[in-house]
């Protein structure tokens, strides 16, 4: 039997990670799974198949982590992954029918980070839907019935006009290009980065809503048909595949840019204009924020209610009117 693992408690069996790599190791074979975690899981399922012989939570965590790869966004098996770090310390070595609503609540109550904390339960309660539709376990979800959520404090971070236009003057041409598309249409930045040029029409720009799942389009006006020649003029002419790509280097091609990648070039672009504490939601919020009305910003932004867009995406501030 293998020793007990000190680190990376949160990988499945024979799943290690050496550097920025994932690995899966058996018989002192190494079969290189990639950098990406989600991606990473992915090949690990396919080489390890159906597990057998579950018992504890950790155990089922892994082995929905495994199944349903195909079916959950990158961004929320990369969130997932963030909290099996935080939540398998505490309650991996239990079973699911130890895990008491009590012992839920106090793990959330006392626990590092008011929303991380929530996040974290909504782990555990993926975990039991999933031990529960796959015959795991017929006991009752202790996250379930519990009347307690962490108070979160809406993020008010408005991103300002000046500190945009410094923004895009600090930021690498293509990169500026991009950024005012992504402001001008109000998609999540995944969602952007998606776009092929062949979703681009003459009067009308198609994207893919990964959160609603709906295809959305967006009237090009004329400051967007500007915004998407600019980023059209830069990088590759002949071969492009997406609106938004890294432009090709001695030692790398052009092509799409990750998430990762983006938010590099962003926090980079930040770093040179002297701007602190604005991440790339920033752009999504600014654009809720700057058209007129919450329903025009609820219709932008794909929601199905106003609810939302007006607590996370109606950030700029309105002067209050003096007395006459």
């Amino acid at each position: 039997m293998g020793r007990k693992r000190t680190t990376n408690i949160h990988l499945p069996r024979n799943m290690q990670r050496k550097g920025n790599t994932y690995y899966f190791v058996k018989d002192n074979v190494w079969i290189n799974l990639g950098h990406d975690y989600p991606g990473a899981l992915i090949a690990y399922s396919g080489l390890v198949g159906e597990r057998k012989g579950v018992k504890t939570f950790a155990d089922v965590a892994h082995e929905m982590l495994e199944t349903r790869t195909a079916d959950l966004a990158p961004a929320t098996l990369a969130l997932y992954a963030y909290n099996a770090k935080r939540v398998l310390p505490v309650f991996g070595h239990m079973k699911l029918e130890e895990i008491k609503q009590s012992h839920v609540y106090r793990y959330v109550h006392t626990r590092d980070g008011n929303a991380m904390s929530n996040r974290d339960r909504t782990f555990m309660s993926a975990v039991f839907t999933y031990a529960r539709n796959a015959g795991r376990f017929d006991g009752t979800d202790p996250t379930k019935g519990l009347q307690y959520r962490r108070k979160e404090s809406p993020v008010e971070r408005y991103l300002g006009d000046d500190e945009l236009r410094m923004v895009l003057a600090a930021a690498k041409p293509h990169i500026a290009a991009a950024i005012v598309v992504l402001y001008l249409i109000g998609c999540r930045i995944r969602d952007g980065l998606d776009i092929r040029v062949e979703h681009v029409g003459d009067d009308v720009l198609t994207y893919w809503n990964r959160k609603a799942k709906k295809w959305m389009d967006v009237e090009i006006t004329p400051a967007l048909r500007q915004a998407i020649d600019n980023v059209l003029a830069l990088g590759r002419q002949v071969g492009r595949e997406f609106l938004i790509e890294r432009l090709a280097t001695n030692s790398r091609r052009a092509g799409p840019y990750t998430y990762a990648g983006f938010r590099t070039q962003w926090m980079n672009a930040l770093a040179a204009a002297g701007i602190e504490s604005a991440t790339l939601h920033d752009i999504r919020r600014k654009a809720g924020s700057d058209v007129e009305t919450d329903d025009l910003a609820m219709q932008l932004l794909g929601h199905t209610s106003t609810k939302v867009t007006r607590r996370h995406y109606r950030a700029k501030k309105t002067p209050i009117k003096p007395t006459k």
